[in-house]
Parts: structure tokens; sequence; C-alpha cells
């Protein structure tokens, strides 16, 4: 559309279609401004459809081209392989219908509820049971009615049979009946053993019959894995495995052991469990079922025979001796410890690994300390000090990365420790301060423990074990409790008068608070317990100290120059009935008990003290 002018609607004069009215200044008819920009766009345009236009002829002649040379390949082909029917061109294959999402179509009811795989292989287990149950029932059954050489002929043909026929379906390709075929191959094995023990071929029943069945065993796992590596199939791997589970106890069984014995020997089949397990990780070839399989079954065996083994090692721990002497009476809870360790480390788990080395710790503690508590008893606070710190400074020296388990294990020991010494150390401080009580039995000697010498030195060594396993803020709130209870232990090392207690009591309290108060960073925990523990010995102290002395002491023995006489009973007695009771001297009217206090202080008279 040109830029023609127009008459303006306003005021009659000619108007442009771009400016608009010059008279009246009218803005120019809009749609006219839209068809002149539009005019521009189209002249812009067209060179570039042209260009398309030119494009889309060459495009389909070269596709025409591309139709006539594919259409004179296909009739030269006709012409050189005649096919029966009207020949043609082929049509153009068309293009793939658009995929349109469809619901999942609901299940008929009857239709197919597994696939063809598993039913077949449903099938071949039925089979295999049903030919080792009849082979199972022929050689129990229907053995006795051949003879000795017709019965060794007969297994020995159906065991051979059984044996090759795998082979065969193997090479076949029906790998599925070849491994049915072998189970039952196998089970066939062990029947001959059977077998051989019934007839007494070449005298067998001469040997233990425990012995007997671990050689059966033996034999038929190598067997097992001789054949499992010709044919190159599974069955006879998880064959092996099994037959080879009972060949140690039972070759052991005839010795007839002892508990450290059994778990030795358990320990044993565990770590053969552990060996097929690692060499099953490193199979990197194979059956992936099958090798998942294989590792389920050797951690299941390796758990519990090492679950069975520490049943039998509880034992010798708790009689106290292994092998005829004590010093070995932990041992083989040592060993299946150690067994456990192995299996976490080939699990090669963090957590497993943490936990069995945090299990040894304990293990390894009482390995130690039961031979002293059968030999030497009386050393038995001591020696388990010594050993918690030793393991202490063991862990210490350990890596960072295989600390945790350990640590975890000997704070559990010490901790143990610290609530036997805790425990003895209120007993201790209880009959220290019981002494006091009645107030007229003040001062009496506390009857020394024989364990009493060690009580200090267990406290001691214990906090230092735990004050190297905790962090170093840790440290002052061990050292505040340990100091604590060490004064409150110090009255069992030997028999001492009350004054020096009070004095160690009042001494030990005040150090507490001045290092509470001096402390120069003091600590949210440290101060209120080092104020708790000067107040229990505070208090201990104002117990032990609640007889003044002085007092004077009541005893069987009369004044000098005076004949002892009788009195009626205080309480409970008729008035005729005497007392062999004498009366105290700084008291008369109380009946006098020996070695007894009274609450009244004694005169210058100058009575004896008992």
């Amino acid at each position: 559309m040109e830029n023609t002018g127009y008459p303006c609607p306003g005021c009659g004069a000619p108007a442009d279609l771009v400016a608009g009215c010059r008279g009246c200044g009218r803005p120019p008819y809009p749609p006219a401004a839209e068809v002149i920009r539009l005019d521009r766009e189209i002249t812009e345009l067209a060179p570039r459809v042209e260009a398309a236009r030119l494009a889309y002829h060459d495009l389909s002649g070269r596709l025409s081209t591309a139709r006539q040379r594919r259409s004179a390949l296909a009739a030269r082909i006709r012409q050189e392989i005649p096919v029966p029917g009207a020949a043609g061109p082929a049509p153009l294959p068309a293009p793939p219908p658009r995929q349109i999402p469809q619901a999942p179509a609901p299940v008929r009811p009857g239709g197919a509820e597994t696939s063809a795989r598993a039913v077949q292989g449903l099938l071949f287990v039925l089979g295999g049971l049903l030919l080792g149950t009849a082979a199972v029932v022929f050689t129990a059954v229907a053995w006795a009615t051949f003879g000795v050489t017709g019965r060794a002929l007969v297994l020995l043909a159906v065991t051979a049979l059984a044996l090759a026929a795998p082979l065969v379906a193997r090479a076949r390709g029906l790998r599925g009946t070849a491994e049915t075929l072998a189970s039952v191959a196998l089970l066939l094995v062990v029947l001959d053993g059977y077998a051989a023990w019934s007839v007494d071929l070449f005298g067998v029943t001469g040997l233990p019959g425990s012995r007997y069945a671990a050689l059966v065993a033996a034999v038929s796992t190598a067997v097992a894995a001789g054949y499992a590596l010709v044919s190159r199939l599974t069955a006879p791997w998880f064959a092996a495995w099994l037959l080879a589970q009972p060949v140690l106890p039972l070759a052991v069984a005839a010795f007839r052991p002892t508990a450290a014995g059994w778990a030795l020997v358990l320990t044993a089949v565990a770590l053969g469990d552990l060996a097929v397990v690692v060499a099953l990780r490193r199979r990197t070839s194979g059956d992936s079922a099958a090798s998942a399989a294989g590792l389920v079954l050797g951690w299941t065996g390796h758990g519990v025979a090492l679950v069975l083994a520490a049943g039998c090692a509880l034992v010798p721990l708790a009689v106290g001796h292994a092998a005829g002497t004590p010093l070995l009476a932990g041992g083989p809870l040592l060993l299946v410890a150690l067994a456990a360790v192995a299996g976490a480390v080939a699990a090669a788990g963090r957590f497993w690994r943490a936990t069995t080395t945090g299990l040894l710790a304990p293990v390894l503690a009482g390995a130690l300390i039961r031979p002293v508590a059968e030999l030497r008893s009386g050393l038995l606070l001591i020696a388990a000090g010594l050993v918690v710190a030793a393991l202490a400074g063991a862990v210490r020296a350990l890596p960072a990365p295989v600390r945790t388990g350990p640590l975890v294990g000997v704070l559990a020991v010490a901790a143990a420790l610290g609530q036997v010494t805790v425990v003895l150390t209120g007993v201790v401080g209880a009959a220290t301060a019981s002494a006091s009580f009645p107030a007229w039995q003040g001062g009496r000697d506390v009857p020394v423990p024989s364990w009493g010498w060690q009580l200090p030195a267990a406290l001691l060594l214990t906090a230092g074990a735990v004050a190297l396993l905790t962090p170093r803020a840790g440290r002052p709130l061990v050292g505040v409790i340990a100091a604590g209870l060490v004064a409150l232990a110090a009255p069992a090392v030997t028999a001492v008068p009350w004054p020096l207690v009070l004095v160690v009591d009042l001494g030990a309290a005040a150090a507490l608070l001045l290092a509470a108060v001096a402390r120069p960073r003091p600590g949210r925990v440290v101060v209120p317990v080092a104020a708790s523990a000067a107040a229990v010995l505070f208090g201990h102290a104002l117990l032990v100290g609640v007889a003044p002395p002085g007092w004077c002491c009541c005893s069987w023995a009369s004044p000098p120059g005076r004949t002892p006489r009788r009195v009626a009973a205080s309480r409970g007695g008729s008035p005729g009935r005497r007392s062999a009771r004498w009366r105290c001297r700084c008291w008369p009217r109380r009946p006098a008990r020996p070695g007894r206090w009274c609450r009244r202080r004694r005169s210058g008279s100058g009575w004896p003290r008992c």
C-alpha cells in the first residue's frame, strides 16, 4: 500500500498515512499504518521464501532421483532372483506411529502367575528331590535283597552314571538338568560311604563311627570340589561347602575334647568359612547370583560357628582353667575374638571392624585377669588396675583410624573397674564413719581388710586410664573425682587413729576447694563436682570426729578397793532378777558394757581405760 494522502475526517484537509493531518494535527489512521508495516515485512521475507522454495525443489529432485535409482536396483534384483507373486516396487516404510502412553492392562483371571524359567527351575528341584529320595530308599530298604557283590556293583554303576549324566546334559545346553543330576550324584557318593559301612567293606567298622563319618565327609568334599572344577557347574560347589562343615567336628569327636577343645575346633570351622568368603569376594567372573548365594552361606556358617565357639569358650573362663592350667583360661575366648576381628577385616566394613575390636578389649582384659583371680585372688584388685592401665596405653598408641573400637572397649572395662572401686570406697568410708556411732563408742579402730592397700592404687590406675582415653578437657574432672575417692579410701591401707582420718579428709576437701577457686578458667562441670567432693569429705570428717577425746570407757572391772556388786536390770528385768553386768565407772546408774564409751566425761578419779 502506497503512502498516499486521504481527506482528514475532521477538517477535510489532505492528510498523510504516516504523518497524519497537517491542518488540525489529527493522528494517522491506525489500520493504514499497520498495513504499511506489514508491506515492509513482506518485502523483507520474500527473498527468504524464494530461497526456501528453491531448496525444496532441489531436495525434491534429489528424492525423485533416489527413488528412481532404487526402483532400477529392485528391478535388477527381481530379474536375477525371481520372487513368486506379483512383482512391483516395494512401498516406502511408513513412519513409526506416535507412542501414546497407555495405562497397564488389568491382570486377567487365569493369566500367567510366574515365568516359564521359574516353573522349569521348580520342576528341576522337585525332580532332584524325588531322585534323592529314591536313592535313599534303595540304599536303606532294597539293599537287603542283593548280595554284597551285587550291592557294590549296583551302587557303583548308578553313581558312575549319575556323575556322567550332568556332563552330557551340560554339553547339550541343559544346564538346569545338569545341576539337578549333579546334586543327586553327589548324594549317591555319600550313600556309597554308608553302604561301605553297612557291609563292613575293607573292615571299616573297626574305626569309630564319628571318625569314619568324618572320612566319608572329607572324601565327598574332595569329590564334589573336583567334580565342580571338571563340570563347571554351581551345585557341586555348594555341596562341597555343605559336606566340609562337619569334617573337623566329627574327626575330633572321638577324642572327647573339653569345652576349650570344642571352642578351638569351631573357631577353625569359622576360619574355613571365612576363607570361602574371601575366595568368593576375589572372584571376578562367573554367575553373580551363585556368588551372592555363596557369600550368604559363607557368612552364615562363619557367624554360627563363632557363636557356638564363644559359648564353648565361656566355660573354661568361668571354670578358671583350660588345658590343665589357669594361665590359659581365657585363651579360647581370645582366639574366638581374634577370629571375629579377622571376619570384620575381611568384610571391609568400618562398623563391624569397630564393633569386633571393641569386644576384643574386654575379652583380652578377662583373659589376663582370670589367671590372677585363680592363682592370686588377694591381688585381684591391683592386677585389674594394672591391666586397665596397660590396655589404655596400648590403645593410646594405636593410629587414629583404628582407635575408635578399642577405645570404647577399654573405656567399658575401665568403667566396670571404676564401679567396683567406687563401691568398695563407699564401704570403707561408711565403715570409718560408723565407728563413731553411737557417740559413746567414738574412736574405735576399724578392722583393715586384706585388700585395702590395693584400693587407692586401683583408683589411681583407673583414673589414669580414663584420663588417657578421654579428651584433654575432661581430665580435670577425672582428677577431681579420683582425689576425693582416694581420700575416702586412704583409711583402708592401714589402721590409723581417727584424728589422722579427720586431717586427711579436711586437707583433701580444702585442696579441692582451693583448686576449684584458683583455677584460671573454671569449668562449668569441674567446679560443681569439686565442691560436691569437698562437701562429701567435710561430712565424712564430721561423722568421724563426732566423739571427742577424753570420754571414759566402761569395763567389767570394779573400782580399786571396792567389791563388785550386781544391780537389777534397768529394762525388761524382774525386781528379783539380777543382771550379770556391772555398773559403769563414770555413770553408776548405767549398766556397764565392755569396750563402750560413756556419755559422761571421765572424772579425776583415775579410772583405767579399756
